[in-house]
């Protein structure tokens, strides 16, 4: 039994599974398998991937039709043989002692998740920042920890795989899977996860670096994302129903969505999909919620003080500052939006 099974699903990836394979070869933990699972690629990842098997028999490929990345995932840790899994992304930066820091680190702890930091590379800049994933200042200073010893657990633990080891017996014997949507497909394995892992560590390092463009936020695709982020916050509600967990995480499952279109609301948003939110929120489970309640979850009345505080600022610098312009711009957007919801 290898020790991590490393799982890549991948989808026209040809472009950096060359460079992912020598991260992963490299790795100073040697005791791992390799599996990549082809989410029905159209360029050469499949050929590319197939080369090194026959130098490496650590490296698996299994191929399926075009299903999304959640059922890739799904796949990938259905047919893992380690003693934990990790699943990564076929175009990110891997440091070559991350898998073993990991390891390391669940073993001592006896943690079902074992999490680290990493940077963010914007690709068209070349920007990187370090730090991202877990808020430190608000991890407890123990060993381990779990849901019940942080206020807030999904606002200092990012959702992403990436930079999550996981017991592959917890997720088994849990029965978690990710969902079958195309985009947002970690949200529910994420929150079901962190909700019942009874021991979760930290690495305090950044052992990955994750590769993003701010181009690829146009509206359209904010949108589609939204869209999907309704319906997997609805599948989310239902398990959280059939696991018995909603009653004890209501108020955290309830922050995590109004946090979530919070953040939307800053942007340009149709209105059919305001519309789309609005029924959301009017219908099972924030139903149980008041308007008012909204209008606290919310926080529509510091929202209308930071609208009322940035236009004097602006009126004050003749609007010559930029900064103060752009923030007045997406408080004012957001106020708008937010209260056509609540209306």
């Amino acid at each position: 039994m290898p020790k991590v099974s490393v799982v890549v699903p991948c989808y026209d990836s040809d472009e950096y599974i060359d460079e992912l394979i020598l991260y992963l070869k490299n790795q100073t933990l040697k005791d791992i398998e390799i599996i990549f699972v082809d989410d029905g690629s159209t360029d050469d990842t499949g050929r590319i991937i197939k080369k090194y098997i026959s130098d490496d028999d650590r490296i698996k490929y299994i191929y399926q039709e075009n299903q999304g990345g959640g059922i890739a995932r799904n796949t990938g840790i259905e047919n893992a043989q380690g003693e934990y899994v990790i699943c990564i992304d076929a175009d990110d930066i891997y440091e070559k002692d991350m898998v073993e820091k990991l390891y390391t680190k669940a073993k001592k702890t006896d943690a079902d998740i074992t999490i680290c930091k990493f940077k963010r590379c914007d690709i068209l800049t070349g920007r990187i920042s370090g730090g991202k994933g877990l808020d430190m200042r608000k991890i407890p200073k123990t060993e381990t920890f779990s849901v019940k010893d942080i206020e807030n657990i999904f606002q200092i633990i990012n959702p992403g795989p990436c930079n999550k080891l996981y017991k592959v017996d917890f997720i088994r014997k849990n029965n978690l899977k990710y969902s079958e949507t195309r985009i947002i497909n970690d949200l529910k394995f994420y929150m079901v996860s962190m909700c019942i892992a009874d021991k979760i560590s930290i690495v305090d390092e950044n052992l990955s670096t994750y590769r993003y463009q701010i181009s690829g936020s146009g509206s359209k695709n904010r949108e589609q994302r939204l869209e999907s982020s309704l319906k997997v916050y609805k599948e989310i509600y239902d398990e959280f129903c059939a696991r018995g967990l909603f009653e004890q995480y209501k108020k955290l499952y309830l922050s995590r969505i109004i946090d979530s279109v919070k953040y939307e609301m800053t942007f340009q948003i149709s209105e059919k999909v305001l519309i789309l939110i609005k029924d959301f929120l009017n219908n099972e489970p924030l139903s149980i919620l008041s308007k008012k309640d909204k209008q606290i979850l919310f926080n529509v009345k510091k929202l209308r003080k930071q609208c009322f505080e940035y236009t004097l600022l602006v009126i004050l610098t003749l609007g010559l500052n930029t900064s103060l312009r752009y923030k007045l711009r997406n408080y004012n957007r957001a106020f708008k939006n937010i209260s056509f919801l609540l209306n």
